[in-house]
């Protein structure tokens, strides 16, 4: 009879300390959050095959790639409107937009490295401009505050609302030691806050107009295609709670493998339309991925808006697909590669009013 009395008071007790965990910034409100990333990326195995011949053996045994990528993002959000735990209406001022790339391309076989490239910087031509979010039938239009930007309206295909990553908390009244699953088609939110930046890069002075070959919308798109191919797990865990922060623990386990048919189309769009001299036919297409992470983040509870995240974790990627190319006669391109990584994310608030 005690042993029941004390199990009863411990959830009475367990109710009446349960907070609702959710995206509740109030409207006027203003938030700048900080995003940075790194990224250690290494080719494994490279295989390219032209009618049936091995050119990687022939031409550039041992070849190896290795990739450091950091970028830096600082965005201002001003909520104009927020109901039901989304933003309805929403300025981002975008502050510093920078990535920094090292690569490093060799062969065993002469045991020198063919070229390093340190230092790459990229931008981003969204640095210092302001994009408008406007919720209308359940999607978000978006739009330059100057009706005159410079900047092409393709840019804005590729962006994407959220950057509060409100994936992490359940929306419901939740008590110290309840965990909750993340909806895995949220996580491209949680990985790449904010979409595709169509980022340019300086090459020894000359700009690399990355944009133009990685169509924004075209990425967004892709984006979509992976999101909604992922199984597995994403946990988070409601550890503790200090100064109106809840402290929340992250596991993710998740296994990608995409849609062969929808990522042979979205390619075939990148690629283009045929020229007057040659043909790119796209028979085949596809990627897997893995991915293992473990982090923790503050959520502000008071004024309902992410405080900080720290994210790391590995990734592996494979991906083959088949092409012709048409010039004198067809020609059947075959690619296989995998790749592995190691990245660190981080996420501050470092301004709310």
């Amino acid at each position: 009879m005690k042993s029941r009395f004390i199990l009863q008071l411990y959830l009475w007790l367990g109710y009446l300390l349960a907070v609702p965990l959710s995206f509740h910034s109030a409207p006027g409100s203003t938030v700048t959050k900080q995003f940075t990333h790194e990224w250690k990326i290494s080719l494994d195995s490279l295989t390219v095959c032209l009618d049936g011949r091995d050119l990687m053996d022939v031409f550039w045994p041992g070849f190896f790639m290795e990739t450091e990528l950091s970028q830096h993002v600082v965005v201002t959000d001003t909520y104009r409107n927020t109901q039901f735990g989304r933003p309805h209406a929403l300025d981002r001022d975008f502050g510093c937009c920078t990535q920094e790339l090292d690569i490093i391309l060799g062969s065993d076989e002469w045991l020198v490295d063919w070229g390093r490239h340190h230092g790459l910087v990229g931008r981003s031509d969204l640095e210092f401009s302001t994009v408008h979010f406007r919720l209308v039938d359940g999607a978000y239009t978006k739009a330059f505050e100057r009706e005159d930007d410079p900047l092409g309206k393709e840019v804005l295909g590729g962006l994407t609302e959220d950057m509060d990553l409100r994936m992490l908390v359940p929306g419901d009244a939740v008590a110290v030691g309840d965990s909750w699953d993340i909806d895995l088609a949220t996580l491209p939110d949680l990985f790449s806050p904010g979409g595709y930046f169509a980022w340019d890069l300086d090459l020894n002075g000359e700009a690399l107009l990355v944009r133009e070959m990685l169509d924004p919308t075209l990425m967004g798109d892709l984006r979509a295609v992976l999101a909604g191919s992922l199984e597995g797990e994403a946990t988070v865990t409601y550890a503790s709670e200090s100064n109106g922060r809840a402290l929340l623990e992250l596991e993710i386990d998740i296994l990608a493998r995409s849609d062969a048919y929808d990522l042979t189309v979205l390619v075939a769009k990148i690629l283009g339309d045929e020229s007057s001299w040659w043909s790119l036919d796209l028979e085949y297409l596809e990627i897997q991925l893995e991915l293992a992470a473990t982090g923790t983040a503050l959520w502000d509870t008071r004024a309902g808006h992410i405080d900080s995240l720290e994210l790391g974790g590995e990734v592996s990627s494979r991906m083959e697909f088949v092409l012709f190319v048409g010039i004198d006669h067809s020609l059947r391109v075959e690619v296989a590669t995998e790749l592995s990584a190691e990245f660190e994310q981080h996420i501050d608030v470092l301004q709310a009013d």
